[in-house]
């Protein structure tokens, strides 16, 4: 802090770009600093922590009357645009402030709307004023630097850059793929596991990104809740819910990004994020909430998605490149994430440094992966359907019938005569008739003739059972979740084969480009034209260029891979196109369909060509089954994955 330049300083998070501001005075008595921060949680904490320490300290945004003998003056970034504030800034004690803090500046590309303008009249303000600037933050990717420099007009090279590595060793992050109707239970599920591993003084956090959320899983949990939109007099106040769980009266808090940024407690152990998807550097300041005592901390990402659907561009300022990365490549989480937050320069894998807290990538096997994996598998069905099938149960045909009152011996009688006459018969079959008539056991080695005593067709007048609406609501959510397990295979296969030529990949499990194969960059076998023609869809199932299923009515059943396709006039068109089609047609014509007959359902296989398309044609969506194109083409996959299990990585 010697220096007199601009600086812009990267510190992973854990209390060390505080320590700049509240050394400052200690160093020389007479500087005087200010520092500027964006949020009210942190900006509370951070005069409260100098107040600890004796240094005089003031909160502008509460107070606007400074006293004389301030050393450092806190004020929210809100506050900068007041009358009060430029008013202040013009007198001789506003301009005794020398030093300018701006704590978490990255806030100034990826801040709430609301705060846009504040941020820009702040930057326009500060690069006017003659007063050293100190830029801070624990997420600021290198990508992110020079929009920020150009706002603040500070030149390159009149700047001093310090960054460090920001990685926490003792934060081990592991990334749970969740089905869609499983994700509600699941995520109770594995808190409640997580739950059962706290002692002590443990305690754990979980991010939603809506207040809407983090209220309803508080309140079927009953922990404690912290959020934007919670009343700060009465009851249920940020104040009373972050004394509810630092008190240990529980030792869950769900919340927002609103405690994400700065807020220092070292007993949390456990973070559980809901899918967050605001980017990996708001996803980094979620996980950096645990470990800060030193010991071994986990982090736990939940999603029920395949893709974040991000691509590259100049203005990714949240990184959501980088976080996508992270949750749907098999790369290693901590090198991707500090490769984006930090620069290649500092990346490492967690087997790198022996002093490091495995990810699940690292260490598939660890205890705390295990535990995880085993609360998804152990989470139950949803609440709807489980209350569903309880009543069913209690009201099955032999309950209902002994809850009638009121049965006479008449009533019996005629109940085993309808019985009797309904009964079939058979090779010695004896009929119990009412009364006291008994007829003898009839023997019969030949159908009888006579019509009087011809066997009767199963009565009209019984109806077949039923299956109750909870039997066919699980097998219809059995079925749902058995194609959207296919889809993720689908995006994980065709992100593998995009371009790829399919002829040698049917016929000799090749994977190349199409391009730069002669056969595959040719003309179609005309055979294909005619097995593709075949095949129509249904609009908006399944794509007609390469037969990924689509978002029909919503359903979740397109590969991520798949969802930037659009069917317009000047758009690129699909970069699947024909591969599914002209691969399974050459897994048919090299015999490799008969070795897989036996897994779809057809061990005897097919006896002809056009056997085989009649039945590629068709889908059994109540099975849980995408059309058999689709279904042959990724049992094939599969076998090769089996026989190889990095063939589509």
């Amino acid at each position: 802090m010697s220096t007199k330049k601009d600086t812009i300083i990267t510190l992973k998070t854990g209390g060390g770009k505080s320590a700049l501001w509240m050394t400052t005075p200690l160093i020389d008595p007479k500087e005087r600093c200010i520092v500027i921060c964006p949020f009210v949680i942190l900006l509370e904490e951070q005069v409260a922590k100098c107040m600890q320490l004796r240094l005089w300290a003031h909160n502008f945004t509460k107070d606007k009357n400074v006293p004389l003998s301030i050393q450092i003056l806190f004020v929210q970034v809100e506050s900068t645009s007041s009358k009060a504030f430029q008013i202040f800034m013009a007198s001789p004690e506003g301009f005794s402030f020398e030093i300018f803090f701006v704590d978490e500046h990255h806030d100034f590309l990826v801040c709430h709307p609301d705060r846009k303008e504040p941020w820009l009249r702040l930057a326009a303000q500060f690069s006017k004023w003659p007063k050293q600037i100190n830029l801070l933050s624990a997420t600021s990717p290198p990508s992110n630097t020079t929009t920020c420099l150009k706002a603040f007009l500070i030149h390159p090279n009149d700047l001093v850059i310090y960054c460090t590595c920001t990685d926490h060793l003792e934060i081990g992050l592991h990334v749970l793929h969740v089905l869609p109707n499983h994700f509600k239970s699941s995520l109770q599920s594995l808190v409640c596991q997580l739950q059962l591993k706290m002692s002590g003084s443990d305690h754990m956090l979980i991010f939603f990104s809506s207040n809407k959320d983090a209220d309803n899983f508080g309140t079927a949990i009953q922990c404690a809740v912290f959020h934007s939109d919670l009343p700060t007099m009465g009851e249920n106040t940020k104040a009373q819910n972050l004394m509810r769980w630092e008190s240990g009266e529980t030792k869950v808090m769900v919340c927002t990004t609103a405690f994400a940024q700065g807020v220092d407690r070292s007993s949390v152990c456990f973070v559980v994020i809901s899918e967050v998807e605001y980017g990996l550097m708001v996803v980094n300041q979620m996980l950096g909430r645990s470990g800060r005592d030193g010991r071994e901390a986990h982090t736990f990402y939940l999603t029920q998605k395949t893709s974040l659907s991000s691509f590259e561009s100049g203005r990714d300022y949240y990184c959501i490149k980088g976080l996508d990365d992270v949750l749907f490549t098999n790369d290693y989480h901590r090198y991707t994430s500090i490769k984006y937050m930090d620069g290649r320069g500092f990346a490492y894998r967690c087997n790198d440094r022996p002093d490091t807290v495995k990810c699940d990538v690292c260490s598939p096997t660890s205890e705390m992966q295990g535990i995880a994996l085993q609360a998804l598998k152990d989470a139950p069905l949803q609440p709807s359907l489980l209350l569903s099938f309880q009543e069913s149960s209690l009201y099955d045909s032999n309950t209902l019938f002994r809850k009638a009152s009121g049965e006479t011996s008449q009533i019996k009688r005629v109940l085993n005569a309808t019985e009797a006459a309904h009964a079939p018969l058979g090779p010695q079959c004896i009929i119990d008739l009412p009364g006291k008539v008994r007829p003898t056991p009839l023997s019969f080695s030949q159908p009888i003739a006579s019509r009087a005593f011809r066997a009767l067709p199963p009565p009209s007048s019984l109806p077949a059972p039923v299956p109750s609406s909870s039997t066919r609501s699980m097998r219809v959510t059995a079925g749902l979740h058995s194609r959207l397990d296919c889809t993720s295979l689908l995006d994980r296969y065709m992100r593998k084969l995009r371009d790829c030529c399919p002829v040698h990949f049917g016929i000799d499990y090749q994977v190349h480009k199409k391009d730069a194969c002669p056969v595959g960059s040719g003309p179609p076998n005309p055979m294909y034209y005619n097995f593709k023609k075949s095949f129509t869809f249904q609009r908006f199932t399944y794509c007609f260029k390469c037969a990924l299923p689509q978002n029909y009515n919503h359903n979740k059943e397109e590969p991520s891979c798949h969802s930037q396709v659009l069917y317009q006039k000047g758009v690129p068109s699909c970069p699947f196109a024909g591969f599914i089609f002209e691969a399974v047609l050459h897994i048919w014509k090299s015999g490799k369909a008969s070795h897989l007959a036996g897994t779809l359902g057809q061990p005897t296989g097919w006896v002809s060509y056009e056997e085989f398309v009649s039945w590629v044609n068709e889908e059994e969506k109540d099975q849980g089954r995408y059309i058999n194109l689709l279904e042959i083409f990724i049992a094939f996959c599969k076998r090769l994955e089996e026989s190889d299990p990095n063939f589509f990585r």
